[in-house]
């Protein structure tokens, strides 16, 4: 036999086995793609849950925080996220086979909590609108066991759904190992008489994986896009496809998660148990002097410091094994600055925390700034009227045998001041007065410079508002010596100031009241000061001791107070209204009604007749008919068409303390079949002081029937902030005072800021009154104030005028003449 014979035999052989191993391959083969097949859904549905998953550990930590913190602000964004989690959790759904059993009761565990928990943000929410807005130990406890019954649902999920896949690929890789097998006996059976075919595919196979392996290792040096391979065996190509997709679904995930990070302004780093921190975000904007190249964990113990570095490492262990949020305070050093942090600690595993960081340093300065204005007057700089009160008050109560002199000063000729010169001249003046009473008494007998209110100085100025001050001397009760100390306030304040290149000499009358010779009673005492002053300035100015002579001023009150009396019973009074307008569209939204008094040819100021009529009890009469008058006139109003969204009224406190006064509104407005939320009532800091507990009451009685609770004047009074959050308020109304200095003065914007920022905080309308000139409202509208009225838009109109500024001509005649 002919070795070609044997060459032909051993070719048959070789042809026949070939046969039987191309079916085999071919099964293999198609095995292996129902194997990717497989492993590519499992994949997906891995990749799925994952998101899932990723989500809803984003839905603990906000859940957490909201909870904890019960920011209303975070309640639409959390309630967001459960949404979203529970789309992604239908997104897993219609990814499941039909076979997937557990998961689909996963599934439902995870729809049940997300939905419990959703309710429970809808409780929270329906509570936040509540005064005493809080969350119950209940309801912590449900929402705790809420996302402990969701996050072992998604666990499990994610635990079957990693398995699946786990599994998946070891079949895949298995079929793969076979597919192989099964080639590489087709190779050694082909090795002689195919060996350039052989070289050939070697080439066509490890070509191609070259490639491969280039652009991985190419990807991973240069942190580049990983670029699969265009060309090679199917397999090739399409292993270069699954590992792309999947780099780039990992690009994607780590995208979102640090776009998610990068959003969060505040400080953010994820502390291991044993490695320290893993991962540092520093806030934004970045404080001075914080460099966060080369950021390590002994750059944190160094800003964290020695003597709160024990605390820090306890609450995150602790954090850590009872895996449940922790919350304290912090103080980072930065440069040379400390600054004030919220931490927030949440378990991000068994060995990672999540740590919040969120800078209060400006929250805690606004806080001493509002503070700080609730005592002092914001033009000056002194202690406000309330709180000279309460200081005078203090020191009869607690050392009355010492005696005092109490100095009332008023400027002259102030508001002729105002009109030549502008207001500005006239806050330059002020503030010129107020220097002199902080600087320019003597030192000597303890009427020295005040240390501080709060240590009891011994000289105590302050403004009681418009170009009236006052000043407390204690020790001081000679006629003599106090002439020596009123002649050295005469020369600070007389001395001419320059303003916008004019010389101005500025004056005042003063009134002085001894403790105890002239009252033993605060107000008695303040009454009879006031009165020398008003002495002084009859007699021409200068100043003015106080004597039982002291009888002109009296009866020129009891004299306003005869004649007012007689004008309430004849409804002589009237009222002008002064249009409130919305800043962001320019609407009117509605007026404040002020009530005017013509006596004969005079207008009486209302300055003077109003105090008269809270001190007399006409107080009472006199509030009713202004809002009589009101009342009607909205009711004619509305008849010709012109329906306001609401009038606001002022309502002194002795309204509160006699009788049932929402009843009295109630009756009023019934009169002339008027709906409680077109009056808005509008009262000052001092009118709920003396009474607080009364007036709330009462304010919530007529918030509950529908009227719009205002404070008026705020920071120009005393209140403590405590009452503000319990105050049942809807509007916050910033004073004039502040407003005239908002152009150019930098500090007067943070304290305006600062009421904004707390009256949005409490839920509170800002409206600011006084605006005069553009610029201010501009400013007013950029910091997020609502409302505004003010000479700018339009001085207090009689009914007839107003009607012709908020209604087009036509219209208005129309209506008049009943069309």
């Amino acid at each position: 036999m002919h070795v070609r014979h044997y060459l032909t035999a051993v070719a048959l052989v070789c042809a026949l086995g070939g046969l039987g191993l191309a079916g085999y391959i071919f099964d293999r083969y198609g095995a292996t793609a129902v194997s990717d097949k497989l492993y590519e859904s499992e994949l997906r549905q891995q990749l799925e849950v994952m998101r899932f998953f990723d989500h809803v550990k984003r839905v603990f930590i906000t859940t957490d925080l909201l909870f904890g913190s019960l920011e209303t602000y975070m309640i639409d964004p959390v309630r967001s996220q459960a949404e979203s989690a529970q789309s992604m959790r239908g997104d897993v759904f219609d990814l499941l086979r039909p076979d997937q059993t557990q998961e689909r009761e996963h599934l439902e565990i995870s729809q049940k909590a997300i939905r419990a928990l959703i309710g429970e943000i809808e409780l929270l929410e329906e509570a936040a609108w509540s005064p005493d807005f809080t969350s119950s130990y209940e309801q912590l406890d449900r929402v705790d066991a809420i996302t402990a019954e969701l996050r072992d649902g998604v666990t499990a999920l994610a635990v079957l759904a990693g398995a699946r896949v786990q599994l998946a690929q070891a079949n895949r890789n298995t079929e793969k190992e076979r597919l192989n097998q099964a080639v590489w006996v087709a190779a050694a059976l082909y090795v002689g008489v195919a060996l350039l075919v052989l070289i050939w595919a070697s080439r066509a196979v490890s070509t191609p994986l070259a490639d491969l392996t280039a652009n991985a290792q190419e990807a991973l040096a240069d942190r580049s896009k990983f670029r699969p391979v265009p060309s090679g065996p199917v397999e090739i190509r399409e292993l270069a496809k699954h590992i792309g997709v999947f780099v780039d679904s990992l690009e994607s995930e780590i995208s979102q998660t640090q776009a998610v990070f990068n959003a969060i302004q505040d400080t953010l780093m994820v502390v291991d148990r044993h490695k320290g921190i893993e991962y540092f975000k520093p806030e934004s904007p970045q404080p001075a002097g914080f460099d966060e190249k080369g950021f390590s964990n002994k750059q944190a113990i160094e800003m964290i410091g020695d003597d709160q570095l024990d605390t820090v490492r306890g609450e995150i262990l602790a954090c850590l094994d009872e895996q449940e949020l922790r919350q304290f305070e912090v103080t980072l050093k930065h440069a040379d600055s400390s600054l004030s942090y919220e931490a927030r600690a949440t378990a991000g595993s068994e060995n990672q925390a999540i740590l919040l960081l969120r800078n209060l340093t400006e929250k805690r300065q606004a806080e001493k700034r509002i503070a700080h204005l609730a005592y002092h007057d914001g033009l000056t700089g002194l202690l406000n009227r309330a709180a000279l009160m309460q200081r005078i008050d203090q020191q009869m109560t607690t050392n009355p045998a010492q005696p005092f002199a109490l100095f009332f000063l008023d400027a002259d000729r102030f508001k002729t001041v105002n009109d030549i010169y502008g207001h500005d001249t006239g806050d330059q003046i002020l503030q010129h007065i107020a220097s002199a009473l902080d600087n320019n008494v003597r030192s000597s007998d303890g009427v020295g410079r005040p240390v501080s209110f709060r240590e009891g100085a011994r000289q105590v100025p302050a403004r009681l508002g418009g170009d009236e001050f006052m000043l407390l001397a204690l020790g001081l009760c000679d006629e003599a010596e106090t002439a020596i100390v009123v002649e050295r306030l005469f020369a600070a304040i007389e001395a001419p100031i320059v303003v916008n290149n004019k010389q101005i000499y500025p004056s005042v009358s003063i009134g002085v009241a001894f403790y105890p010779e002239h009252g033993v009673d605060l107000d008695q005492l303040v009454n009879h000061a006031d009165q020398a002053m008003f002495e002084a300035k009859r007699n021409g100015g200068g100043f003015s001791f106080y004597n039982s002579e002291l009888g002109e001023s009296n009866r020129r009150k009891l004299t306003i107070e005869t004649k007012l009396r007689q004008a309430i019973t004849n409804e002589d009074l009237f009222l002008m209204y002064q249009p409130k307008l919305d800043l962001a569209s320019g609407d009117i939204v509605g007026a404040e009604a002020l009530v005017r008094w013509r006596d004969g040819d005079a207008i009486v100021p209302p300055d003077e007749f109003i105090p008269i009529a809270e001190s007399s009890g006409l107080i009472l009469p006199l509030g009713e008919l202004v809002m009589r008058q009101a009342a009607g006139q909205m009711y004619d109003w509305k008849q010709r068409g012109l329906d306001l969204n609401h009038v606001a009224v002022n309502v002194a406190a002795s309204q509160f303390k006699e009788g049932d006064f929402p009843a009295i509104v109630t009756g009023i407005l019934g009169e002339f079949g008027l709906l409680h939320n077109r009056l808005n009532i509008e009262i000052t800091e001092s009118s709920i002081i003396d009474d607080f507990d009364r007036t709330t009451d009462q304010l919530r009685q007529l918030r509950e029937m529908g009227c719009l609770i205002a404070m008026d004047d705020f920071g120009t009074g005393f209140s403590s902030l405590s009452y503000l959050t319990q105050l049942p308020l809807d509007v916050l109304k910033i004073d004039r005072a502040f407003v005239n200095n908002l152009v150019g003065d930098a500090q007067a914007q943070s304290i305006v800021q600062a009421i904004v920022q707390l009256s949005h905080a409490l839920g509170l309308k800002v409206v600011a009154e006084g605006i005069e000139e553009l610029e201010q409202a501009k400013i007013l509208q950029q910091m997020g104030c609502e409302e505004a009225q003010g000479y700018l838009y339009s001085a207090p109109l009689v009914a007839d005028k107003f009607e012709h500024f908020v209604w087009p001509a036509v219209r208005h005649d129309a209506g008049r003449l009943g069309a």
